[in-house]
């Protein structure tokens, strides 16, 4: 279903910065299910202390599915430096990747990713303005994005690594599907045989144009 796909997951996380960045040990299990079911034709996956900005950057054009499984943080005072994903240690705050940071890969190439996927903390929230909430979510779709699936508020690990899966098995049972109905057959399925309380499901939303 797609050409070419980055999957980055678990970070080798900053410990000298201001933020803690806990491990995500259900981040690793939660892609490497998603790139067998996928089954893109080829692949990049970058984990631990591969998962750096440099590497991601690296053709970042070229890949029609974008997937990051690690922490997100989101500032509504001033989101477009203070809002990012984090990737792997370096020792600087170059391993964060920059609300924007995204929004400025349009000034080298456009993206041509048809689905982002945050699995993320808070990487669907931002800062309010008449043209919207500027947010990851909504960088990506700046930077040539399609679709992108974000969450709006911290989830538990092996919870949006559930979701996640079942996102994903939603595509792969109708490869016809878009990406906000999958979500939504997803939320239904986790209702019903996961966990009815709103705090796990709620959260995730997609962005972009049906």
């Amino acid at each position: 279903f797609w050409e070419n796909a980055l999957f980055v997951a678990n970070p080798d996380y900053p410990t000298n910065l201001e933020w803690d960045f806990p491990d995500l040990p259900g981040a690793e299990n939660e892609v490497n299910y998603i790139v067998e079911k996928a089954n893109p034709r080829r692949f990049k996956q970058l984990n631990g202390r591969d998962a750096t900005k440099e590497k991601v950057l690296e053709n970042i054009c070229d890949y029609d599915l974008l997937y990051f499984a690690t922490h997100g943080i989101s500032n509504s005072a001033s989101p477009m430096d203070n809002s990012f994903l984090v990737l792997a240690d370096n020792g600087t705050e170059k391993s964060y990747f920059s609300l924007r940071e995204i929004m400025n890969i349009r000034k080298t190439c456009k993206l041509k990713a048809d689905l982002v996927v945050l699995s993320a903390c808070q990487t669907g929230l931002g800062r309010s303005h008449r043209g919207g909430v500027i947010g990851l979510a909504r960088a990506f779709q700046i930077a040539g994005a399609s679709h992108v699936l974000m969450s709006l508020w911290n989830i538990n690990d092996n919870e949006t690594a559930t979701m996640m899966k079942s996102f994903f098995n939603e595509l792969a049972i109708s490869k016809e599907l878009m990406p906000h109905e999958a979500l939504r057959n997803a939320i239904l399925k986790y209702k019903s045989e996961v966990n009815n309380d709103p705090k796990y499901w709620a959260a995730f939303s997609v962005f972009g144009v049906p």
